[in-house]
């Protein structure tokens, strides 16, 4: 038996386990602490 040479389509990679957290997932980096300015003008 003849074996089709041209496949349908190609094999496309199966969608992995969520084994790493997605970035969109990871909160947003809190800024820094806004420190009071210092007021030290003479």
């Amino acid at each position: 038996s003849t074996s089709p040479t041209q496949t349908s389509t190609p094999p496309q990679p199966a969608a992995q386990p969520s084994t790493k957290p997605p970035p969109a997932a990871t909160p947003p980096r809190a800024p820094p602490p806004t420190s009071p300015a210092p007021t030290t003008r003479v």
